[in-house]
């Protein structure tokens, strides 16, 4: 590719289009996983065209747009940020390694501290009890996601069949805001789901 060409560039969305694709055929990543970095490139477009009043091509975006983006989430939870700020900085990744964009300008952003904190938590003996307690699979198995994922109540009462990869052992949550994120299942919690769906059968 030719410096003009590379300059010229795709439209955000077709990088966006192409990012994505490359993700689920290539790396056969979840298709939780590929929504919920189409979600995080979706908000950074929206942003772009508020504070623009357009949108840019990718060659466009600057390391100073990319922390004002970070900057105007507030009230984000610091890892939240982490993982958008990762999301964007593997985007441009990729527009460099097809010769799309010259430069990562995601790389090494400043990034919000992680507070440390202690955990309110069930001690192994509680859990087991509370586990043992469940009189249903549907029961167990709703047990299991709670003291696995750390999900919010109201989160797990929206969780559908089509939420859940058994096979990669991942769920999408959909939290406030309608804001996604993928979560990992434990063995135990996958072998719970599945005992609710042969009961189904």
């Amino acid at each position: 590719m030719t410096d003009a060409t590379a300059e010229k560039g795709l439209s955000y969305d077709e990088a966006v289009a192409q990012f994505l694709d490359y993700l689920k055929e290539y790396r056969s990543f979840s298709r939780w996983t590929v929504r919920a970095y189409g979600t995080d490139l979706r908000m950074l477009r929206e942003f772009l065209e508020r504070r623009l009043g357009r949108v840019p091509r990718p060659t466009e975006i600057t390391r100073e747009l990319i922390v004002q983006f970070g900057v105007s989430l507030r009230g984000a939870a610091p890892l939240t940020l982490r993982r958008k700020y990762a999301c964007i900085s593997s985007f441009f990744g990729f527009l460099q390694d097809m010769g799309y964009a010259h430069a990562n300008p995601a790389r090494r952003l400043p990034l919000p501290r992680v507070s440390e904190y202690v955990p309110v938590y069930l001690s192994e003996e509680m859990a087991q009890k509370l586990i043992a307690a469940a009189d249903t699979p549907w029961t167990r198995a709703m047990v299991m996601l709670l003291l696995s994922t750390g999900i919010r109540r109201s989160e797990a009462v929206g969780i559908t069949l089509d939420d859940i990869d058994l096979e990669k052992h991942q769920l999408l949550i959909r939290g406030k805001g309608d804001k996604e994120r993928v979560v990992p299942l434990t063995e135990q919690a996958v072998d719970a789901i599945q005992a609710v769906c042969r009961q189904q059968n």
